[in-house]
Order: structure tokens, then C-alpha cells, then sequence
């Protein structure tokens, strides 16, 4: 893992202490999570499908606001990213948590998005959706949808730049006809 992080911000021109964001989705196979100790500005960090079975050692990673860990083989240790108290996205489905009581050692940071989906923990209940929003105060989106079960929109700034730029231009040939 520490060879691809290196790699990664190797290619996209920044140092360690610099690095914003990662992505090593499927680019690594690692047991634990290495080399991010040094990452002091790192808010983003996508580790999907990289076979992590375990946390510990999870560096504290102060300015760290999304975490994606889906789809690796996580059972617990969610106390490794307690002290996380930025955090307000988390991704773990596809892992196996098997219980809620494993979420407990997070219920203190902010999150705000949630998704256990595909984990043993997670059914579509409404008993189960309850519960998480009862856990994590803060919750907005579980599993990709907010409390009343409306899923999560993605917002593309560029497309509504896109769509600013068009009116601008329909004004600009509306005046110019004039």
C-alpha cells in the first residue's frame, strides 16, 4: 500500500504533506492500512477493494472529512478511527460488520452520511434505519438515502456551471437581436 500511495501522489505532482485526497481503489493489496502517516492535509481517502481486513494502526488523520473503505473485509476495529473528528462521510458497505454494537466506538463523530450496505449488519429494515439515525445524531443519508427514504442526489457544480454559461449565451444572442 505504501508503494501506491507513493505512486499516486508521485503522478499527480504532490508531496505527502500535501496530498488532499487518494484514491488506491483495487490498486493494492494490503491487510492494514500503510503509509498515510505523513499525509497531515489529507481530507479524502478512497481505499475501495483493497482486501483490508483490519484498522489498527489507522493513522490520525485530523483533516480527514470522507473515508471509502467499501468492499474489503473489515469485521470491527472501528475504534481505530475514533479519534477522526472530522469525519462526516463514511463508507463501509460491502465489509463485514456484522453487528450495530460494532459501530459504537464512532457514534461520537459527526457523520453525516453512512453506508453499511452489503454488510451482514445492514437489512433494509425500518427498525434498522431507526436505529442508525437514533445512533449517529447527525446522520442525513444511510445507505445512500435521508430518513424519509428520498435517495441521495449528487450535486455537479459543473453542470450547473454548464447550464449558466448556456443562459448567459441565449441572453447575450436575445440582446444582440434587439
Amino acid at each position: 500500500m505504501e508503494q501506491a500511495v507513493l505512486e499516486v501522489c508521485e503522478a499527480n505532482g504532490e508531496s505527502l504533506a500535501e496530498v488532499t485526497s487518494l484514491t488506491l481503489d483495487s490498486m493494492c493489496t494490503s491487510a492494514t492500512i500503510q503509509g498515510l502517516d505523513t499525509c497531515a492535509a489529507l481530507q479524502e481517502l478512497s481505499v475501495i477493494g483493497c482486501s483490508i481486513t483490519s484498522l489498527e494502526g489507522f493513522p490520525p488523520l485530523a483533516a480527514l472529512r470522507k473515508l471509502w473503505l467499501s468492499d474489503n473485509r473489515i469485521s470491527g476495529g472501528l475504534h481505530a478511527l475514533a479519534a477522526l473528528d472530522n469525519l462526516v462521510e463514511l463508507s463501509l458497505g460491502g465489509n463485514r460488520i456484522g453487528s450495530l454494537a460494532d459501530l459504537k466506538p464512532i457514534v461520537g463523530l459527526r457523520i453525516q452520511s453512512l453506508d453499511l450496505e452489503g454488510c451482514p449488519c445492514a437489512d433494509e429494515s425500518e427498525e434498522y434505519r431507526t436505529t442508525m439515525f437514533d445512533m449517529f445524531p447527525s446522520l442525513v443519508y444511510l445507505d445512500g438515502m435521508d430518513m424519509d427514504g428520498n435517495e441521495r442526489l449528487i450535486d455537479d457544480g459543473e453542470e450547473d456551471d454548464d447550464e449558466e454559461e448556456e443562459e448567459d449565451e441565449e441572453d447575450s444572442d436575445d440582446e444582440e437581436e434587439e
